[in-house]
């Protein structure tokens, strides 16, 4: 471990690792499997950086964010370690590129989309590789319990396969009894060492508020973290638009971030708020992966998170100096009810995903069998006119077309443009001399990525070449297109328009990969997480500490003594069922679905916590059922 303390300081400028760090680093470079479930903030990403770069051969990552993975690139590449990332929407020719570097260069890490290991592109130059090991970052994606389920992690058992049964390092911040066992069985670790940090956050007060006046306390919030740094966490884009205007009128410095603003603002945003320019970011869930500020005070939820884990590891972004910080989640009855219509929207039907796919190949003109990794432009609106398609419902299908890696779906904005040179350095010249009006603008391109454009694709900006050769950016992006069309060179151009990548071959409509009572079960799970939640939101008797540490398994933890809960005293409610509210709910069903809500209904909202828990603890002994739909019946 000696050479893994010298990387570590010589890399990163650390003399110690951090808990946990030390010992899976350890078990990776002995070979062993090793499931290592660290919290956020933790450092996992160390975990195994630090192996890679110590053991022969190249890493293979898996990882599920393309935002994640372009910022794990950069910062290696800038600590000099040779990284790179295979990710949908690359091109054929990009991805091409990669994996001959990591086949014949001295690349250490190469991280994957999940999506990319089905492809035989992929799958032919893996075997070529030398591998060290295999990392599947948040891996709680391969659990069909966990919070963010992608159905293409289950290609890692084959990866294994096909690099020759290396060792496998799982790493995840929140992992109930459950998704443990399923990543596991599903990545088929071999008497794997397994690792677990404690969940308990003590410098972190968390609370709860029911209120109908969201906007008042969150401002009572910041009045009270004046000056300070926070995340204030919504559900959809229109609400970061009206809480960061609302926030902004009254004063604060705020900003808004989400994953449909371009790539360029979301990082000037991001490193406005890391450097204490903008003091509130309003954001969807977009954000916070992979961002280490150590001083955010507060993280506020403004809406509900769907799980327990999500709202975990958000939470969690605050106080990682370890000083004091508050995690406060604002919440009302309307509140879940509208998240199960979104969950029950989310799960489109079987027939209709099928529909919506076959309206794809016939949009695109797609023989069964015929474009793997080719990209389109997509226009939903245009598209669902052509086929009369209902746009909610065909969003929700196509998240569970990409969720199957069946289809991707770029951002809408590409805000730069990047060109490879397709010729040798003979040829170029050859034609320079031949093509005199292309020779100014083909040196400037040469000077400006110093002769990488031969191996890479590098980004260009057509308005700054034109200043400097005395034309308008229509002119440059002419003679580019010229060069494309002359094969002399690959031009990748800028677009405002969002493409689609067939992932896979087309399929016919009807035998598509879905497992239709998987997918059925995978929805009343939501439910199931969603109801995890709830009880967190309502919970009156127990430390919210404690409650979220049992939830991931963690039955050490002590009351932490500062929640709203422990501050107000806990009640004498110990979470046992009670008779007399079976009965009420029993009565309640009859012979007729209903919804929770319907359930809850009447009921004085100072039972409501001893109803949900009989009401759960009901769910586990299958006296109550949820249908299809999230409904409840007897």
């Amino acid at each position: 471990m000696s050479e893994a303390k010298q990387i570590l300081n010589r890399y990163w400028g650390y003399d110690n690792f951090r808990p946990f760090q030390e010992e899976v680093v350890e078990s990776v470079m002995l070979g062993k499997d090793t499931l290592a479930i660290l919290p956020t903030g933790a450092g996992k990403s160390i975990c195994y950086q630090v192996p890679a770069i110590a053991m022969e051969g190249i890493c293979i990552v898996i990882s599920p964010l393309i935002a994640l993975m372009k910022d794990q690139v950069l910062n290696l590449k800038k600590r000099g370690v040779n990284c790179h990332a295979v990710y949908a929407s690359m091109s054929k020719r990009e991805v091409d590129i990669v994996l001959d570097n990591c086949v014949y260069g001295d690349v250490k890490v190469l991280l994957v989309s999940p999506e990319r290991l089905k492809s035989e592109l992929f799958q032919v130059r893996v075997v070529k590789m030398k591998v060290s090991f295999i990392c599947v970052d948040e891996a709680h994606c391969i659990s069909e319990w966990g919070h963010d389920f992608r159905p293409a992690y289950r290609e890692i058992a084959h990866l294994k396969e096909l690099v020759g049964q290396k060792p496998v390092l799982a790493l995840t911040a929140s992992a109930t009894k459950e998704v443990r066992r399923d990543i596991i069985d599903s990545l088929e670790l071999r008497e794997p060492t397994i690792f677990k940090g404690g969940f308990e956050r003590e410098n972190l007060v968390y609370k709860a508020l029911e209120t109908e006046n969201k906007d008042k306390h969150l401002l009572d919030l910041l009045e009270s973290r004046k000056g300070q740094s926070g995340i204030v966490y919504v559900n959809t884009r229109r609400n970061a638009k009206s809480v960061t205007h609302m926030l902004i009128q009254k004063g604060y410095k705020a900003d808004i971030y989400h994953a449909g603003l371009p790539m360029e603002k979301r990082n000037q945003k991001q490193d406005a708020w890391i450097k204490g320019e903008t003091k509130v970011i309003v954001a969807t869930n977009a954000f916070g992966m992979g961002i280490d500020k150590p001083d955010v005070r507060f993280v506020a939820h403004y809406d509900v998170p769907r799980t327990l884990e999500a709202y975990y590891q958000e939470a969690g972004r605050a106080g990682r100096d370890g000083n004091n910080a508050t995690a406060i989640v604002f919440y009302n009855e309307q509140d879940f009810i509208e998240l199960r219509a979104q969950i029950d929207k989310s799960f489109p039907e079987v027939k209709e995903i099928k529909r919506v796919y076959q309206a794809l190949a016939n949009y695109y003109k797609l023989a069964v069998g015929s474009h793997e990794l080719i990209s389109f432009e997509f226009e939903m609106h245009d598209f669902c006119e052509t086929y009369k398609l209902n746009l909610l419902n065909t969003h929700y299908a196509l998240e569970v077309l990409q969720s199957l890696a069946i289809v991707k779906l770029s951002d809408p904005q590409k805000q730069f443009s990047q060109v490879l040179l397709n010729i040798s350095h003979h040829d170029l010249y050859q034609f320079q001399v031949a093509n005199v009006k292309y020779d100014a603008l083909i040196k400037i391109v040469l000077r400006q990525t110093g002769g990488e454009v031969f191996n890479t694709f590098k980004k260009i900006d057509e308005k700054a070449l034109g200043k400097l050769l005395d034309k308008n950016e229509h002119e440059i992006e002419k003679l580019l297109t010229d060069l494309h069309q002359k094969e002399v060179l690959v031009y990748d151009k800028k677009s405002d328009n969002q493409k689609i990548t067939f992932i896979q071959p087309r399929y016919n409509a009807e035998e598509l990969p879905i497992k239709t009572l998987e997918y059925q079960n995978r929805k009343k799970k939501t439910f199931l997480k969603l109801d995890e939640m709830i009880r967190y939101c309502i919970n009156t008797y127990q430390c919210r500490s404690q409650f979220i540490c049992n939830y991931f398994d963690d039955h050490k933890a002590h009351k932490c003594g500062n929640c709203d809960v422990c501050m107000k005293g806990e009640s004498v409610f110990e979470g046992k069922m009670s008779e007399d509210l079976r009965k009420v709910i029993l009565n309640k069903l009859g012979k007729e679905a209903i919804s929770i809500e319907e359930i809850f209904r009447g009921v004085d909202k100072r039972e409501h916590e001893k109803l949900l828990v009989t009401l759960r603890q009901m769910i586990d002994m299958q006296e109550v059922k949820y249908t299809d739909t999230g409904k409840l019946i007897a």
